[in-house]
């Protein structure tokens, strides 16, 4: 098993599930946004005497996720569980693009930079991108998620499923994208 955990989204359901699962036994690194969950959370952890580093944070700040790593010793064994994510009543479709697909993007890159033997990370996504249709040229598109005019790029794309959806809304459409993006980005990461 590994040495800290880290969790990333750990004030909502999954995260604080897992905090308070794996806190048992391992050091965590925690990050959040600045809420109140956020503050029960680690009211909770403290009352129960918890050992955590909390690494406050938006997820889509590409220094946050350096941050995170560096609470990693060298050398250190760790398992990153990415549950921080939203749904399609939570924001604009751009915003959950960047927070269920880039933020993933950057956390896992930096996270794969730190890996030691042993390591270990879950990426955590949703049925939903099951749901992806066919479509010519989405897998080579999310192969890079931070690269420059990612989300112009994608644009399009939302624009013609919504097309074909009906009522569905681009922020449903990018939760679906998100989603089938974090399950490709876990395949390649896996290879």
């Amino acid at each position: 098993m590994a040495d800290k955990v880290i969790i990333t989204g750990a004030a909502g359901g999954m995260g604080r599930a897992c905090a308070r699962l794996f806190g048992n036994a391992h050091d965590l690194v925690l990050t959040d946004r600045p809420s109140p969950a956020l503050d029960s959370l680690v009211q909770e952890l403290d009352d129960d005497g918890y050992r955590y580093d909390l690494c406050s944070g938006d997820v889509t700040n590409s220094d946050l996720s350096g941050s995170i790593m560096e609470r990693v010793s060298a050398g250190e064994r760790f398992t990153l569980i990415h549950a921080a994510g939203l749904g399609p009543s939570h924001a604009d479709w751009r915003t959950i693009i960047q927070v269920n697909l880039i933020a993933v993007e950057q956390m896992a890159r930096a996270a794969s930079v730190r890996a030691s033997a042993g390591s270990v990370a879950i990426l955590i996504a949703s049925t939903a991108g099951y749901m992806m249709p066919a479509m010519s040229g989405v897998d080579k598109l999310i192969q890079n998620p931070m690269a420059a005019g990612f989300l112009n790029n994608v644009a399009p794309v939302v624009e013609q499923m919504c097309q074909h959806g009906g009522a569905v809304t681009d922020s449903a459409i990018a939760y679906v994208i998100s989603k089938y993006g974090v399950q490709k980005l876990a395949e390649r990461y896996a290879a």
